[in-house]
């Protein structure tokens, strides 16, 4: 029953982080009770996996183990980042605070976070697509298995296409303030950012693979 429920609160994120990207079609209103939702959701996360925190000073930290663990609090860093920025900047959730200093630098902390943490967020996923894999291993037939890869496959270079073409690493480095506008065409949004997040979950997977097996190589014992 937990793993069932640390799955569903894991897509839910997900699927919530997305339409958060998706601000410029969806509006202010539904973009801060979303924002409030996947930061009830990113708790829940967290009081779900607490053992992970228990065993933080435990255990020898690989480089693997180092990448991840500086990957989690990075993300940690930014949700709470994109929260309090966003109770900064709210007009209808948290208007009632009514807050009127600091909404320039609240601006500019969200436009950085939301996108650094979406590619962490991908990153994060790529570190744990074993999980993923396992369940398409089940897959009985080969033919299905083949089309699932050629799919993946160019959902993630589309993806990179995606990254340089709409040139995200402006929004990353603070190079631009305005997040480019769909203009209603949510198709194309929701094609385009989970093919965004599909090309870092690949990276970031074959990054994790690679330094796994030239660990192997390197610790395994000489003839």
């Amino acid at each position: 029953m937990n793993r069932k429920l640390k799955i569903s609160v894991d897509i839910l994120m997900t699927v919530s982080i997305i339409l958060l990207m998706a601000y410029s079609l969806t509006g202010q209103l539904f973009h801060e009770i979303m924002g409030v939702a996947a930061f009830i959701l990113f708790v829940l996360h967290h009081i779900l996996n607490k053992n992970w925190y228990k065993t933080l000073a435990k255990g020898r930290y690989s480089k693997i183990r180092i990448l991840m663990t500086v990957i989690d609090f990075t993300l940690f860093i930014l949700i709470l980042l994109l929260m309090g920025s966003g109770i900064l900047m709210s007009r209808y959730v948290f208007s009632f605070l009514d807050i009127k200093r600091g909404m320039s630098v609240a601006r500019q902390i969200h436009l950085v976070a939301s996108y650094w943490g979406y590619i962490l967020i991908s990153f994060h996923i790529g570190m744990h697509w074993n999980i993923m894999l396992q369940a398409f291993n089940k897959i009985k037939s080969e033919a299905l298995k083949k089309l699932l890869k050629i799919v993946s496959l160019i959902a993630a270079l589309y993806g990179i296409y995606i990254f340089i073409s709409h040139k995200i690493y402006e929004y990353m480095f603070l190079q631009t303030l305005f997040a480019r506008s769909y203009e209603g065409n949510i198709f194309g949004f929701f094609i385009d950012y989970i093919c965004l997040m599909t090309a870092f979950i690949f990276i970031s997977y074959y990054i994790c693979n690679f330094i796994i097996k030239n660990r192997r190589k390197y610790s395994s014992p000489k003839s």
